[in-house]
């Protein structure tokens, strides 16, 4: 929860608690420098301050789910950018719905997707990104996270072991991974179409490549934004996601290498501030602040997969 916006201000307890647990030296230059103020320093600089601290933690048994009742834009484009930072814990590897934009109508014969997917085949260890659209899939890439040059960029070495939480792969000094994707709806060539980026760096071996004879789909609908399963499950499943998930973006367009690795430089803060210092206007940046789950304006918009349990964590 970030530090009060007026009165008087406690080191020790109102802006100790916005910095990591480990940060113990009380001086107000120290903590000043640990949130990046300059000299001279002020009190008053930490008014309404948050080092955005918590994350989500699910153990394969929940989900979170933004939809246009919790007032995401849905809008209508030809193009995506998404991302979020991940950190895995399964102890073995298992499949993993990581993120999925898009929405479920209901027909004749029940619901139909148009989305875009990505998630891990831990049998291929692999990372799959999808596009469907009136439920038939039209396009995908499949990324082995072991292969050259794929390898250089996630740290994935073992394929037999996986990505896991003993083989998290390349990450920050707090265990996470950023991925993002970026999806050209109006391209007929996977490769042109779909781009994967693990810590900004694009991952440009993929196999099992699906193009389309027409474009996918004229447009997706960002109705709905799931982070860690699928659009079409009701309930978790075996690729619901284990581990910690923080700070998850929708951008209504493309988003090359140089903006992703301006955000993973960034840090695991959340994204607000590159889009607002760059007059880039995102669908919703989502941070997990305070128990809460927030989208911009600070209203709480999530919901849980039915049966599904989740937990905050802080750094």
């Amino acid at each position: 929860m970030a530090v009060k916006t007026s009165g008087q201000l406690s080191l020790r307890y109102d802006i100790m608690p916005e910095l990591p647990t480990s940060y113990v030296n009380l001086s107000l230059r120290s903590l000043s420098s640990r949130a990046g103020f300059t000299t001279p320093d002020a009190m008053s600089e930490f008014y309404g301050y948050s080092n955005n601290a918590y994350f989500v933690s699910a153990a394969g048994g929940g989900f979170l789910r933004t939809s246009t009742s919790v007032g995401l834009n849905p809008g209508d484009r030809s193009g995506f950018s998404f991302g979020l930072w991940f950190r895995n814990n399964a102890p073995t590897k298992r499949n993993q719905n990581l993120m999925a934009v898009g929405r479920m109508t209901y027909g004749q014969r029940g619901y139909v997707r148009t989305d875009i997917l990505v998630r891990y085949l831990a049998s291929l260890n692999r990372i799959k990104v999808e596009i469907y659209s009136g439920n038939q899939r039209r396009m995908q890439r499949d990324y082995p996270l072991h292969d050259n040059p794929n390898v250089l960029y996630t740290g994935i070495t073992s394929s037999g072991n996986g990505w896991r939480s003993s083989q998290r792969g390349n990450t920050d000094a707090n265990g996470f991974s950023f991925i993002s994707v970026s999806v050209d709806l109006n391209n007929t060539t996977a490769t042109n179409a779909i781009k994967l980026y693990w810590n900004s760096n694009e991952l440009t071996y993929s196999v099992a490549n699906q193009n389309s004879s027409r474009f996918p789909t004229a447009t997706i609908n960002a109705a709905e934004v799931s982070v860690g399963e699928s659009l079409h499950q009701a309930a978790p499943s075996g690729g619901s996601w284990y581990g910690d998930i923080d700070n998850a973006f929708v951008y209504p367009g493309l988003l090359g290498q140089g903006v992703m690795n301006s955000i993973w430089l960034n840090g695991n803060v959340s994204p607000s501030s590159y889009f607002t210092n760059n007059a880039l206007t995102p669908f919703g940046v989502w941070a997990f602040e305070n128990d809460t789950f927030l989208q911009p304006g600070g209203s709480v918009a999530y919901r849980l997969l039915r049966g599904g349990t989740i937990s905050f964590g802080r750094y």
